[in-house]
């Protein structure tokens, strides 16, 4: 195995030293003999070292380097070696050749870590990410946020702080409840309706603070109440009949007395024909709808 590694590195010397004429050596490189000169002597002297031994030749010019050999080494730019990440690397000769950079650390897109990764010295500057909206897991209007990098951090920074609750559909003081505990609300106001519907309290609906009315309008009764709302009380309202159908009284109804509710009928609601006893016997008419007329009446029995 030897014997094919000498005669592979005789065959590169000769080619060097057989393909250029005789020059006086300005170093060791290629002068095989060290006699200052490189000529075929050289080749010469490589081949008796081959086969019969003796002193090793001195160093080829066919080769990079001499195995083993290590050097620094830096691929990136210039100016960044030795700035932050950045340093150099080591190559080793192997078989008369640099291997590659091991080792070296060159400029990279800078990351949120504290280091100056792209080595322009300066930590955690130009990150990409940095300036993008963020959700800081907060809720309300303080969930939203702008990222930035902090001490190698990545640190979401809410874009409004926690404030007092207005009526606005937001959750202003980020507690997870829109327009809740706002100041003012459940106090009396006037809604500028009529009747009953004029009362309200303020609330806070769909983000716009309004006077709601606490009442609600239905069908009018006979309560002295405008319970529609239309600023009219007790009217267009189906009267009860009075108690007395029979005779003059057919017909008669009961009158609203508005906070007393309706009315027991009197006389006057009986019409003018009414009697409470019968005293006109020759009318036709049972004036004291009692169902009984005239001279059957009890009353005008009573006058004969």
């Amino acid at each position: 195995m030897k014997v094919v590694q000498r005669l592979f590195l005789t065959g590169l010397m000769a080619v060097c030293l057989l393909s250029a004429a005789p020059v006086i050596a300005q170093s060791s490189c290629g002068d095989a003999n060290g006699d200052g000169v490189i000529n075929v002597g050289d080749a010469v002297y490589t081949i008796n070292y081959i086969f019969r031994g003796g002193p090793a030749p001195l160093p080829n010019c066919c080769f990079e380097c001499t195995s083993g050999q290590t050097r620094p080494c830096y691929s990136g730019p210039p100016v960044t070696e030795g700035v932050g990440l950045c340093h150099a690397g080591t190559q080793t000769c192997v078989d008369g050749a640099w291997g590659p950079c091991e080792g070296e650390v060159v400029p990279s897109v800078e990351v949120c870590d504290g280091q100056d990764n792209d080595c322009d010295g300066i930590d955690d500057n130009d990150v990409p990410g940095v300036g993008e909206y963020c959700y800081t897991g907060l809720q309300g209007v303080c969930a939203a946020g702008i990222r930035y990098c902090v001490a190698g951090m990545w640190w979401c920074e809410p874009n409004e702080s926690p404030a007092e609750e207005v009526c606005d559909g937001l959750d202003n003081d980020c507690n997870g409840v829109t327009d809740d505990n706002i100041p003012g609300i459940g106090e009396p106001c006037n809604t500028g309706n009529i009747g009953p519907c004029a009362a309200g309290t303020m609330q806070c609906v769909s983000g716009v603070l309004q006077c709601v009315s606490t009442y609600t309008p239905v069908a009018e009764i006979c309560d002295g109440i405008d319970n529609d709302c239309n600023g009219l009380e007790d009217e267009e309202l189906s009267a009860p009949p009075c108690s007395m159908q029979d005779g003059v009284c057919s017909g008669s109804v009961m009158q609203c007395g508005g906070p007393d509710g309706w009315l027991e009928c009197t006389p006057a609601d009986y019409g003018p024909h009414y009697e409470i006893n019968e005293t006109t016997c020759d009318d036709g008419l049972d004036n004291d709808c009692d169902g009984v007329t005239d001279a059957d009446d009890p009353d005008c029995q009573k006058k004969k």
